[in-house]
């Protein structure tokens, strides 16, 4: 076992490497990192969580987008990190014997070699734990710019109009303010990634502008109409008289005679008088 341990590569000289990997950033928070104190409860399980990976999170369509420079230079940090964690995960002895290590025990049965052995681990520990969260945070943006990605090209499919950068610009602008006026949030709006929710906006800020131009129309006609001027009701027909003379302008029209006629004459000239 002494043999393995002083084969292995240095801490200064794994640190730097580590540092390199990480970058400025990266590298002082593993310089940063608290390691436990001697005599602390067993490690392995601390190091199992340290193995495991994390899941990247998702990230809104209204991001930018970083260049292609900066893109490659994170893509070959990443390609980095990943080589470094599989070297410290399968293949470094200080962490691999340190995992099968139980630090209480030896702790309390062979304080010395605790105090020789412990302090190491640790230290490569720390640097397993910077490597992994900045690869955790590289993996977070390798799916944001992918999933910006794919949005954006579902969006242009759907609405190929907007391939035009200038119309798209003009769409998230007016969608924001449509929003805002709406009572979101801006930090809401931020977090709209689906492409389809910003087709929604579209369609009712589409409806919107309608009903406006419609209401509009109807005033204009509301004004422009002139009033209207209430004419006199026709006079009634006079209804005719007693039910005689009706009868008997109703035999003079039917039969014809001379006689009926100047009869319904007659009795109408009774009637006035």
């Amino acid at each position: 076992m002494e043999d393995e341990l002083s084969a292995v590569e240095p801490i200064d000289a794994r640190a730097e490497r580590v540092a390199a990997a990480l970058g400025d950033e990266g590298a002082a928070e593993s310089a940063d990192a608290a390691a436990p104190a001697a005599g602390s409860p067993t490690a392995e399980s601390r190091a199992a969580g340290t193995l495991a990976a994390e899941a990247p999170a998702a990230a809104p369509i209204g991001e930018t987008q970083p260049s292609a420079p900066a893109t490659t230079e994170r893509d070959e940090r990443a390609r980095r990190l990943d080589a470094l964690l599989d070297e410290l995960r399968h293949r470094d002895p200080v962490l691999q014997e340190g995992a099968r290590t139980d630090w209480d025990r030896l702790a309390r049965e062979n304080p010395p070699a605790f105090a020789e052995r412990f302090p190491a681990f640790q230290s490569r520990l720390a640097a397993f734990d910077a490597a992994r969260r900045e690869r955790g945070r590289l993996a977070e943006e390798q799916a944001a710019e992918a999933l910006i990605e794919r949005e954006q090209a579902l969006l242009l499919k759907a609405a190929p109009e907007l391939r035009e950068p200038a119309r798209l610009e003009a769409l998230r602008r007016d969608a924001a303010r449509f929003l805002e006026e709406a009572g979101f949030a801006a930090r809401e709006i931020r977090e709209i990634g689906d492409h389809r929710a910003l087709l929604v906006v579209r369609d009712a800020m589409r409806w919107r502008r309608q009903e406006q131009a419609r209401e509009g129309i109807a005033a204009k006609r509301v004004e422009a109409s002139p009033p209207k001027t209430l004419r006199p009701a026709a006079a009634e027909p006079a209804a005719d008289g007693a039910p005689r003379l009706a009868a008997l302008k109703r035999r003079a029209g039917t039969t014809g005679k001379l006689d009926d006629r100047a009869a319904y004459v007659l009795a109408a000239l009774d009637d006035d008088g």
